[in-house]
């Protein structure tokens, strides 16, 4: 049941995009350098749901 998505985090649509799919997923694998998700509001600090786990 493994899923993947590629899409470019400057563009705000294609956060919007990812939040909504983030919603319904358990783990983040963040392949970024530290910092990047969070400048869009998306890492560790900015989970989606209370359960999620974020690894890089």
């Amino acid at each position: 049941g493994k899923k993947s998505v590629a899409m470019d985090l400057k563009n705000p649509l294609a956060v919007d995009a990812f939040k909504k799919l983030a919603e319904k997923c358990d783990v983040l694998i963040d392949p970024f350098r530290p910092g990047v998700l969070e400048k869009n509001g998306l890492g560790m600090s900015g989970r989606i749901t209370p359960k999620q786990h974020t690894s890089r």
